[in-house]
């Protein structure tokens, strides 16, 4: 039901953007923006809590589901954000204070989420252990956290223009929340199997 009524907001607020409604209406835009970003956080929240549930796999109970759904929320939805302001709003934005937002959450996210695996490793696990996610769990956190990072640097030197490395930054951390989604359906399903639970 939340989602609904997220989608139906962005909807809303997507069409009367289109509209040129901001001439008009820019307080109603402003207010339907800020419940648009309450209703997507408490999407990700209900979303997060979901998973929790007293059947669910041991790593899916774990406490840094929340914080960690709700910073890949952030980090994503900011870097999709400030991609069209670029485009959007003509600044002489060289992106350098964009880029180290991101790079802070993306530090905070690889953090949170190295601690996160770093409990669920010690959770005890009947049988044969789970395949390891070595190399996936490292590509997360450089996707992350490495790539807004190389991004940011990129940008104090004024090599590569903002939009590019926007982009890169966006597309990176579209593709960690992807596989960090995979990675945490895939190790909580191998240790319910592990378990005797079906999956």
């Amino acid at each position: 039901m939340l989602i609904v009524i997220t989608l139906a907001i962005a909807t809303l607020l997507l069409v009367l953007l289109v509209a040129g409604a901001w001439t008009t209406l820019g307080p109603l835009l402003v207010a339907l923006g800020l419940l648009l970003l309450l209703a997507a956080f408490g999407t990700v929240a209900a979303i997060a809590s979901g998973y929790a549930g007293p059947t669910a796999p041991a790593p899916w109970q774990q406490p840094l589901v929340l914080p960690v759904h709700l910073l890949l929320a952030m980090s994503t939805g900011l870097a999709v954000l400030y991609v069209l302001m670029d485009r959007l709003f003509v600044s002489g934005n060289d992106g350098r204070t964009m880029l180290a937002t991101l790079t802070g959450l993306g530090a905070c996210l690889a953090l949170c989420k190295g601690l996160y695996w770093r409990a669920v490793d010690r959770l005890p696990a009947p049988g044969i252990a789970p395949p390891p996610f070595r190399g996936a769990r490292i590509a997360v956190l450089g996707l992350a956290a490495g790539a807004p990072l190389l991004c940011w640097l990129l940008a104090l030197t004024g090599s590569v223009p903002p939009l590019v490395l926007l982009m890169l930054a966006a597309l990176a951390l579209l593709g960690a929340a992807a596989l960090e989604h995979r990675l945490f359906l895939d190790e909580g399903a191998g240790l319910q199997r592990d378990a005797g639970h079906d999956s």
